[in-house]
């Protein structure tokens, strides 16, 4: 792991030095000469050296810098993401759903697996350190989840009716077994999917196995056009403890190898068995699940890159590239330049209006056969080429640049939320007899008991047995997913394109950041072994990515053409600096969207942060319901290194304590100082750059359920919930239930075409009371009820969860009114918790003041001086049993202060208006 683990460079790893799009065009023996763009190996003479320059030349990865890790760069992960968008809606088609389980897993576990099956021993990456101090009990990262899932399945599986349970998850995964890594066919760290189902009977279960395996063939052929062969693998080649394994394999002419491209197996009945995942079937006996794996990885690209790949460099399918036509202006030298421009762009705009992936090279400062050879590089399907002559013509030159057609994406469908198989109602102490479903603490009473309460009986997590590890279960998964449907998109638009950096960083670079950031000290967990054996060197996990990330920056950045530099990506991140863990709000591993960016001035940075911010403040108030204040946090609340933070603050009146929902730092130039990151600018002079990071995370649904849980459970705004709308079947003795029921799923017919996400809860062995609390509890926004009497009357009607408002809707402007009510719920919700909050707000002006208002957990806005020393005073007088007050942001919109107003707490000439309070 060159210059982190100590070892010498994997055999055949040898870094191909990228080339930069807007570098300088070096020559190079065996290059095209006016471009310095062509492979020095051609694919029949060296596949090995081939393959690599490839990949690093047609910026897919970059070799990092722990031997078997990669950066997935923007290019990659364009393909990655439309392979999710057809796959993941396909697999929600068959009511699979989206989970995390986390990426530890403990020994007591894994070695109760390995002593189940013979020869399944892997070499997992062992955390046996914290910040500097040693670990109880090491813990491994997962290499695979059977072992971090099955216990929960053994769990939440009781009778039949719990079957069929069917979850998947993207995440990392590391795997340390090997010594010969190859980027995306091999890798020590890699992004896949992993679905995990268990069913009544084989026949179930058999079925899927082939269902799945159809997904992957369509997957391979349809949209990478890489041809594969659907088979079953022999006995010995199966999955370590499965029944059997399919698979569908792929073939490389050029260096005569098989790849296996993804697996399905079925697993039958072993590791049931080994976790105890039994149910009470129809006839009242025990039975054994039967269960099936499936996963795909981002093996599936570097097959790809095999397969069609040529000696120009990558050659991309138009349903996978980022960028499906390239349209090139080609002046001449009496041309009309500004005409021929005129047209690319409407070129561009015509076909991105057709929903075709069109972007125009119209850089002035590259000829345009370095720009054909940069783009046939970059593998882009079709390019499009306007000069003078086509203009004249009124016609344009295409070449198909991967003689593959150049097919309008497939889009890739909203996926339908998949109705929850009924658990079976347990009795609790304190809970409603019926039902089974009441909470035990109320949010008044013990808010703490009642929080935790409510994200396990809500369904939304589950606690796991490392500490402060939470499994994030469907229900809260599908809001995640509604967050990042808003948000992905948004940044996108602000030219903010997706990466993936690996999980580890050594501790060579962390230090290069502690030793320039005073007090920057993250209690990082360290892995020290791979297997049975110790590592040279100990390589962290990632706290947050700044150091894992900025010396390739300082790599990709040369001139100012290469700036801004935006990336964002969607991970895990681990942090073991605490010790009172809560769900959402603070937890050691976590999932987050990290932005980073590189600006050439400083004012496009600091326009940046601010629309970072307002999108932050959408997201918690258009979405989430919540109200937030926009501000400036103070010089000692602000990012370690950074220039100035901004934030988005939320406030819990149960509580009194306020929760940083999410940051948008300026950074400056310190990181870019640190890690050399400069650039030539217009002058031809070297300047450093400026640089941002902002970032959310799952604390956000913490923060929601916060904010609106009521003593009936979860209350969800419609926006972010899995289902918006539940419908329930009310019979009666002398009722025909058929027809209730064909009432009950057209209603949800007419919602789901009309785009709204409607369940029916038909089950027959719970009463409708029962599903009233259940649905209750996990905060569906509106139930419709449907009972003979409705039907009588041509009627359905709707209970509101926020309110419990109770309605009559004529069946005939059943739409109409449904979307009005979520609308209004959705509003209704975030005014509602505005007038909470604003409830709380107390102006003091005085330090005994203060001091009252922090003891009626208000939340204080005071006029400040704005000095360190003050704010550290405050802290060290209110610390008590329940924490110290802080500042939490001065807000943008301030009051104004008349003149000889002075700060609360030192006397001195105040400067700002600055909330403060306790805080999670």
């Amino acid at each position: 792991m060159a210059g982190a683990k100590g070892e010498k460079p994997a055999k055949g790893e040898k870094p191909a030095k990228a080339n930069k799009s807007a570098a300088v065009a070096k020559s190079s023996k065996g290059r095209k000469k006016e471009t310095g763009l062509g492979l020095t190996n051609t694919k029949d003479g060296n596949f090995g050296e081939w393959y690599s320059e490839v990949v690093t030349n047609g910026e897919m990865i970059e070799y990092y810098e722990i031997s078997g890790c990669y950066i997935l760069r923007p290019w990659t992960m364009a393909i990655w993401e439309e392979m999710q968008n057809f796959f993941d809606p396909e697999i929600k088609k068959m009511k699979i759903k989206t989970c995390y389980f986390p990426l530890f897993v403990s020994n007591t576990v894994l070695q109760k697996e390995k002593d189940h099956i013979e020869g399944f021993a892997p070499e997992v990456a062992w955390v046996t350190r914290s910040g500097d101090s040693d670990l109880e009990v090491p813990i491994a990262i997962r290499p695979t989840s059977e072992t971090v899932m099955y216990p929960y399945f053994s769990k939440w599986i009781r009778g039949h009716r719990d079957l069929p349970l069917k979850l998947n998850q993207w995440c990392n995964v590391v795997r340390w077994e090997f010594s010969n890594p190859t980027p995306f066919i091999r890798s020590r760290e890699f992004l896949w999917q992993e679905g995990h189902t268990a069913h009544a009977t084989k026949e179930e279960a058999d079925t899927e196995v082939l269902e799945i395996l159809e997904l992957y063939r369509r997957l391979y052929e349809e949209y990478l056009a890489v041809p594969v062969v659907k088979g079953k693998k022999s006995e010995m080649e199966k999955f370590a403890g499965g029944l059997y394994t399919t698979s569908v394999e792929a073939f490389i002419p050029n260096t005569g190898r098989g790849v296996q491209g993804a697996t399905s197996h079925c697993l039958g009945q072993n590791f049931a068995k080994m976790f105890d995942i039994n149910f009470e079937d129809e006839k009242g006996e025990r039975a054994m699940v039967w269960q099936n794996s499936w996963a795909y990885s981002t093996r599936t690209i570097g097959v790809m890159v095999m397969v069609h790949g040529d000696d120009k460099g990558l050659v991309l399918p138009p349903k996978v590239s980022a960028v499906q036509v390239i349209v090139v202006h080609v002046p001449y030298k009496d041309a009309d330049v500004k005409e021929i421009i005129n047209a690319c762009s409407a070129t561009v705009k015509t076909l991105c209006d057709l929903g075709i992936r069109a972007e125009a090279d119209l850089r002035e400062n590259y000829s345009p056969g370095w720009k054909y050879s940069h783009w046939e590089m970059k593998g882009v399907p079709l390019r499009i080429e306007i000069g003078p002559k086509d203009l004249a013509n009124n016609q344009l030159k295409s070449e198909n640049m991967a003689g593959a057609k150049g097919e309008k994406p497939a889009k890739g469908e909203k996926p339908a939320k998949a109705n929850k198989s009924a658990a079976v109602a347990k009795s609790s102490k304190g809970r409603k007899k019926e039902t089974g479903l009441g909470l035990t603490n109320t949010k008044d009473g013990n808010f703490g008991e009642w929080y935790s309460e409510v994200v396990t009986n809500g369904e939304m997590i589950e606690y796991y047995e490392i500490s402060g590890c939470y499994i994030l279960r469907p229900w809260t998964m599908a809001i995640w997913e509604e967050m990042q449907n808003f948000f992905d998109p948004e940044i996108k638009k602000m030219k903010i394109k997706t990466c993936y950096f690996p999980l580890f960083v050594s501790n060579t670079v962390l230090q290069k950041e502690k030793d320039h950031i005073e007090g920057f000290a993250p209690e990082v967990a360290w892995v020290t072994r791979s297997g049975d054996s110790d590592l040279e060197v100990p390589i962290a996990i990632r706290p947050t990515s700044e150091t894992v990330m900025y010396p390739y920056f300082s790599k990709w950045i040369r001139g100012h053409r290469d700036l801004p530099l935006k990336l964002n990506q969607w991970c895990n991140v681990v942090r073991w600096e605490f010790s009172n863990p809560t769900p959402f709000i603070r937890s050691r591993e976590f999932l987050w969207q990290e932005g980073h960016t590189a600006h050439a001035t400083k004012e496009e940075a600091d326009t940046e942060v601010l629309e970072i911010l307002e999108l932050y403040r959408r997201l918690y108030e258009e979405y989430l319901a919540v109200p937030v204040v926009k501000g400036k946090k103070s010089e000692m609340e602000k990012f370690a290194g950074g220039l100035y933070t901004t934030s988005v603050e939320a406030f819990i009146p149960n509580t009194g304590r306020g929760v940083q929902g999410a940051t948008s730092h300026c950074l400056g130039q310190n990181f870019a100082k640190m890690f050399d990151i400069n650039f030539e600018d217009e002058k031809g002079e070297r300047a450093m750059v400026w640089q941002n990071s902002w970032a959310y995370s799952t604390r956000t649904i913490g923060v929601m359920v916060m904010v609106h849980g009521d003593d009936k459970g979860l209350v969800l705004p419609p926006k972010v919930s899995a289902v918006q709308v539940i419908v329930v079947h009310v019979p009666y003795k002398d009722a025909d239930v058929k027809e209730i029921i064909n009432a009950c799923s057209a209603t949800v017919k007419t919602l789901c075409d009309l785009g709204i996400r409607a369940e029916a809860d038909l089950r027959e062995n719970y009463s409708p009371g029962w599903k009233y609390s259940h649905w209750e509890m996990k905060g569906v926004p509106l139930r419709i009820e449907i009972g003979p009497k409705d039907l009588a009357n041509n009627q359905v009607r709707a209970v509101r969860r926020d309110n419990g408002e109770k309605i009559d809707i004529p069946m005939a402007e059943l739409g109409d009114k449904v979307k009005s009510m979520l609308d209004t719920i959705q509003q209704s919700m975030f005014d509602v918790a505005k007038q909470k909050r604003d409830a709380c707000i107390q102006v003091t002006k005085t330090w005994d003041e203060f001091i009252e208002a922090l003891g009626q957990k208000k939340l204080i806005l005071a006029p400040w001086c704005d000095e360190e020393e003050v704010e550290k005073e405050v802290k060290t007088k209110t610390k008590g049993e329940t924490g110290a007050a802080k500042t939490l942001c001065s807000p943008f919109d301030q009051p104004e202060m008349p003149e000889g107003t002075l700060c609360f707490a030192s006397g001195k000439p105040a400067k700002k208006w600055t909330y403060w309070g306790r805080s999670y």
